[in-house]
């Protein structure tokens, strides 16, 4: 209570000085209340995962889609359609394939310290060729747009994000497919937050615009099996990512706080995961739902200097359901939903459209 309260006294000497002087020229950094933490320090680390997947998971899910319809050629070409490629079985020229999706990704973390909801919308287009039947590679260019409430600092954080990610698939054999993924996502913020300084009834706002890059790799393998109209997978694989976020320093709506530097970090994220999918034919539509195991090794933790801690819990489970439609025309379209469960504190929401057509 003494240090309080001779925290306080300084304060409010110094505010009486401001306004007796007009001048704000011998001011510098009065304390900020402990807790107190730019937007991004806590959400690059959370969300990372959340915003790497939307895209990963996208190009993956699609890759791993057309893989299947070239595993099983013959089988579609016996019922004289043409597979979900679009392509027509025993076509062996160069194939090309363009394409776009839409998700929307709905999180929350409730946890006291690190409390935030945010949703973020992403949009990709694709380009791809098959120089032979078994092989496919594409780029995808993709936008981001994250609209962030960050309950823990009173603040709000948005940002927009340009991807370019290079992909691939390659059948095995019969009934095995790898597909990988690589890419870079350039990202501008803009962030703002409340704080309290010693001084009772004043507050200040912070507000701040960093960058960062964010790097990604994947890498699938897929297995698939029929047993009449039911289609059974699986698929494991790997994910890499990490976030750099450039030095940046906030500016303060009032001259009673002088913001301290905010020093260049780094937040890795690395995971493996496994996983299993049914669906069942109906003529042109394929209903389908699936669920996978994630596991995190070496990834970045946030802990803080008092306090609760975050559990930073390595473990979580996706589940999800949607449907699929193979045209004889060469148009194909997937959408789908998937939910994240037992993660400590965190909840996930993701809805996904993809749309295709080959020539």
């Amino acid at each position: 209570m003494k240090c309080i309260s001779s925290r306080l006294s300084k304060s409010l000497l110094l505010l009486l000085l401001l306004q007796a002087s007009g001048t704000t020229s011998a001011f510098t950094l009065i304390e900020l209340f402990p807790g107190d933490e730019p937007s991004n320090t806590v959400t690059d680390n959370e969300s990372l995962e959340t915003q790497t997947q939307a895209v990963t998971s996208t190009i993956g899910g699609h890759v791993q889609d057309i893989l299947r319809g070239r595993l099983t050629r013959s089988r579609v070409a016996s019922n004289e359609l043409m597979d979900m490629s679009g392509i027509n079985a025993g076509d062996s020229t160069i194939n090309i394939g363009v394409w776009t999706s839409g998700t929307y990704t709905n999180y929350e973390d409730d946890f006291v310290s690190t409390a935030f909801e945010g949703d973020t919308l992403l949009g990709l287009v694709g380009f791809d060729i098959s120089p032979t039947r078994n092989l496919i590679i594409g780029v995808a260019l993709g936008y981001e747009d994250t609209d962030i409430t960050t309950t823990f600092n009173s603040g709000t954080q948005e940002s927009e994000g340009y991807t370019v990610a290079p992909y691939f698939g390659l059948v095995l054999n019969n009934y095995f497919s790898i597909d990988g993924s690589f890419g870079y996502t350039d990202i501008d913020t803009d962030q703002s937050r409340l704080t309290q300084v010693f001084v009772p009834g004043v507050n200040a706002v912070l507000t701040s615009s960093p960058s960062s890059e964010r790097w990604f790799a994947t890498l699938n393998l897929n297995a698939v099996t029929y047993l009449g109209n039911w289609v059974l997978g699986g698929r494991g694989g790997a994910l890499y990512a990490k976030n750099e976020r450039e030095a940046f320093t906030e500016t303060s709506s009032t001259p009673l706080v002088v913001p301290t530097p905010v020093a260049e970090s780094e937040s890795k994220l690395k995971l493996w995961y496994l996983g299993a999918d049914v669906a069942y034919g109906m003529g042109s539509f394929e209903p389908f739902a699936n669920a996978a195991y994630e596991r995190e090794f070496d990834s970045t933790e946030l802990t803080f200097t008092g306090g609760s801690q975050p559990s930073n819990d390595e473990d979580s489970y996706l589940v999800g359901a949607g449907i699929r439609y193979f045209g004889t025309d060469g148009i194909s379209a997937t959408v789908e939903w998937n939910k994240r469960l037992g993660r400590d504190d965190f909840d996930e929401d993701r809805f996904s459209l993809v749309l295709r057509a080959d020539f």
